[in-house]
């Protein structure tokens, strides 16, 4: 039995916080104009771009979070990616892009899990990103 990785503790505490305010309403056109740049030159595909837009090491919550990360994401299941892709780039280069909330937590089983939704907060729109992580607690059975 192969014990999961514990991924939901390392980028759910400082590196969500750091996406959070990059994607908060006083910051997405900012961040958007960033981001539009870079895909210019690279068609961006969900987390590529993490570390030019994060660049301070201590913004990602740890070492291991930042060195972690492009194994960590390639883990995510391409469907997952692939609708994380197309949602945050569609919502980039929107002419109005909607703020953006990144949460991530364990899932009750050992499977990735996924929740996008528009929510309203204080009468803003937002984009909510709800990214369960396998659950460390379990082991991942092969069928």
């Amino acid at each position: 039995m192969t014990k999961l990785k514990a991924l939901s503790g390392i980028y759910e505490g400082g590196f969500a916080k750091t996406i959070n305010e990059m994607c908060s309403a006083a910051n997405i056109k900012q961040t958007a104009a960033i981001f539009r740049k870079l895909d210019k030159n690279h068609a961006y595909k969900f987390g590529d771009f993490a570390h030019e837009m994060i660049k301070d090491k201590a913004a990602w919550g740890s070492d291991e979070a930042y060195s972690r990360w492009d194994g960590d994401v390639g883990d995510i299941p391409d469907t997952f990616r692939a609708r994380l892709t197309d949602v945050i780039r569609a919502n980039m280069w929107s002419d109005s892009p909607l703020p953006m909330r990144l949460e991530v937590g364990n899932s009750i089983d050992a499977n990735h899990d996924l929740i996008i939704k528009v929510f309203a907060h204080k009468s803003i729109n937002y984009i909510g990103i709800l990214i369960l992580c396998p659950n460390p607690h379990l082991a991942q059975s092969n069928p």
